[in-house]
């Protein structure tokens, strides 16, 4: 039995992709969790969500596609770790090294997604949220050695139907629905996979910064937030 009954409470709660979502700060035991992982070389993006993300949540249930994840991820960080995190730059113009603080509001660009039809010629393709099975394939090897593989991959599992000169389909398998995609002409596929990242949330770490010696402006880009979580 536990030594006290002490309720949980999800006192925090975000917008995504018009579904609110509610959640709490991290415990002891995800940090250390999430240590443990980290230790143990065993970090992927399914084994963060379940340790950092899914035991917050008053519904672990919910479906999210891996950017709706991250950025769940940072308002959950900025609940339990702080708002901010430090950088180290040097300066353009002056050349003066420079460590700041940047809010994660700022620097953080979060799109929800609006789902639905997508449209080129004979081509129509209706696009919704990923299974949790499916999003597993972005962590196939070969997702993680290639940025064209692993966005070719988001757009055959964000596939919920496919309708060719009036005749649809909705029962194929993976593979099929892969093989379908390759095939299409080079053109129609660029112009698919354009209007797809305009319905599918989008996620970027970017701000500008300026020098706290001559106030020179420097634009930033992250792939990842530097010193995000625990060291």
């Amino acid at each position: 039995m536990p030594m006290f009954n002490i309720s949980t409470t999800y006192n925090y709660s975000c917008l995504i992709s018009g579904k609110k979502v509610k959640f709490r700060a991290w415990t002891t035991k995800e940090e250390k969790n999430y240590l443990i992982l980290r230790e143990s070389s065993n970090l992927s993006n399914e084994s963060l969500f379940n340790t950092l993300i899914a035991p917050c949540l008053e519904d672990n249930t919910i479906e999210l596609d891996e950017n709706e994840r991250q950025y769940l991820l940072v308002k959950i960080r900025e609940i339990s770790i702080g708002e901010t995190f430090p950088i180290k730059f040097i300066c353009d113009k002056c050349k003066e090294v420079n460590e700041q603080d940047v809010e994660l509001e700022k620097a953080v660009h979060f799109s929800g997604n609006s789902y639905g039809n997508i449209e080129e010629g004979d081509y129509i393709f209706n696009i919704g949220k990923p299974t949790e099975k499916a999003l597993l394939r972005l962590n196939s090897e070969e997702a993680k050695a290639s940025k064209i593989e692993r966005a070719f991959i988001n757009f055959v599992i964000s596939t919920k139907e496919v309708t060719y000169k009036g005749s649809k389909n909705n029962t194929f398998n993976y593979q099929e629905l892969y093989e379908f995609v390759e095939g299409l002409p080079n053109d129609v596929f660029k112009s698919l996979y354009e209007k797809f990242s305009k319905v599918t949330s989008s996620l970027s770490i970017h701000c500008e910064v300026n020098c706290i010696n001559c106030d020179h402006e420097k634009k930033l880009t992250f792939k990842d937030i530097p010193n995000f979580l625990w060291q």
